[in-house]
Order: structure tokens, then C-alpha cells, then sequence
């Protein structure tokens, strides 16, 4: 909000981007889900372009002159946030299973609080030491582009998920009815 106030938003204008960033996020959520549960998408390519979004848009947010450019950024946060939160518990029961998913689901949930808690005082170090958002704006979204980068290299060389972990449940399924 501070970023808003410093370009020249009033104190109402920056308070009005927070319900921007909701509204945005609770349409996604049934948008997404329902998309998640199409068979010809693939959830993890979805995740991964999600993510790709937010990272170019926070590094782009740096040149925002207007508030309404502030406002559009932060209706894609929210975004990418209700589909990072829709579908991220369906990816993990896609890789571990249902047998598994709380205790995965619980560790991704604990890393990624680690990196949520730590983030925001980096940024606000950042910004103290440069008295410049630009800085931490190009760290955040660089380090989730990277992150993207590294996902797509992980995933596209292989067959589509889906297909792959239902063969692998079909394979362990046999072996263990077989016993």
C-alpha cells in the first residue's frame, strides 16, 4: 500500500487495492478448479504459467507510474493466488496419492511458510538499504520466474502427468491385489 501512497494514491485508493486483489482471487478459485478438472489440461503447465504470470508482472510492477497500473497487478496476484491455492493440493495428491497427501501437503505447507514469514522483512530490508521498491520487486519476481524456469525443465521433457501417475497407480494397484 505504501508503494501506491508513494506514486500518489491516497490512503482510501492504496485500501481499495487489497479487495481488488480478493475479488480477483475468488473468481479464479471455481475458474481454476473447474479448468484442473478438464482432462486435456494439464494442472502442473497451469501452475507453472500461473507463476511465470506473477513473476514477470511483480518485476514489470516496478515501472507502474499510475495507480491503475498498481491495481491491475495486484487483481493478477490475486489471481495466480486462488489458482496457486485451488489447485496445489490437487498436484500434490497427483504426485503422492490420497494415502499420502497430508503429510506432503503438510511439509510443502511448512517450507512455504518459511518463505512466506521471511519475505516481506527481506523486501523491507531491501528497500531500506536502497530506498527503492524496484529492488525488491525485481528479487521477488526474479526468484519466481527462475523458479518457473526450473519447473518447466523438470516437467515438459516428460509424458503428461496425469498419464503417467495413473499408470503408476494402476502398476502398484496390480502388485499389491496380486499379493
Amino acid at each position: 500500500m505504501r508503494f501506491a501512497e508513494d506514486i500518489g494514491a491516497s490512503k482510501k485508493q492504496a485500501s481499495y487495492l487489497l479487495i481488488y486483489m480478493a475479488i480477483s482471487t475468488v473468481f479464479s478459485r471455481p475458474l481454476i478448479g473447474s479448468l484442473a478438472d478438464c482432462k486435456r489440461c494439464n494442472r502442473i503447465h497451469t501452475l507453472q504459467f500461473a507463476f511465470l504470470l506473477l513473476g514477470v508482472s511483480t518485476t514489470i510492477v516496478t515501472i507502474a507510474t499510475h495507480y491503475y497500473w498498481i491495481a491491475v497487478y495486484l487483481v493478477i496476484f490475486g489471481f495466480v493466488e486462488g489458482c496457486f491455492v485451488t489447485i496445489m493440493p490437487v498436484i500434490t495428491s497427483d504426485i503422492v496419492g490420497s494415502d499420502n497427501l497430508q503429510s506432503a501437503f503438510g511439509g510443502m505447507m511448512f517450507f512455504l511458510s518459511i518463505f512466506m514469514a521471511t519475505g516481506p522483512p527481506f523486501a523491507g530490508w531491501i528497500f531500506d538499504v536502497s530506498k527503492n521498491y524496484s529492488l525488491a520487486f525485481f528479487v521477488a519476481g526474479g526468484s519466481t520466474v527462475l523458479s518457473v524456469c526450473i519447473m518447466f525443465i523438470i516437467s515438459f521433457p516428460s509424458k503428461d502427468t496425469k498419464t503417467l501417475l495413473n499408470e503408476k497407480d494402476i502398476k502398484i494397484h496390480k502388485v499389491v491385489s496380486s499379493t
